[in-house]
């Protein structure tokens, strides 16, 4: 069980959220960001996913920087600017 908590942590927090993966065309400012942000950090850039809820949440996930994906909410996004 620890093991396969391990591997699949990322896909099952984003399942339970319901997260969709961001388009990036629809969402091109917000990858831009999570691009750039990445590059400072010297880490390759997260998936970036959108979660369809009007909470002001954001997470990251992942077992290491080659399996990590970011998740905003939409209610984050058209608070923030």
């Amino acid at each position: 069980m620890n093991l396969g908590m391990y591997w699949f942590s990322d896909k099952i927090a984003l399942f339970i959220y319901r997260a969709k993966p961001a388009d990036p065309k629809q969402y091109k400012a917000l990858h831009e960001l999570v691009a750039e942000t990445s590059k400072l950090a010297g880490i390759p850039k997260p998936r970036v996913y959108i979660i369809p809820s009007e909470n002001l949440n954001a997470f990251a996930t992942g077992r290491d920087p080659q399996h990590a994906a970011v998740a905003f909410t939409k209610g984050i996004l058209e608070a923030l600017n």
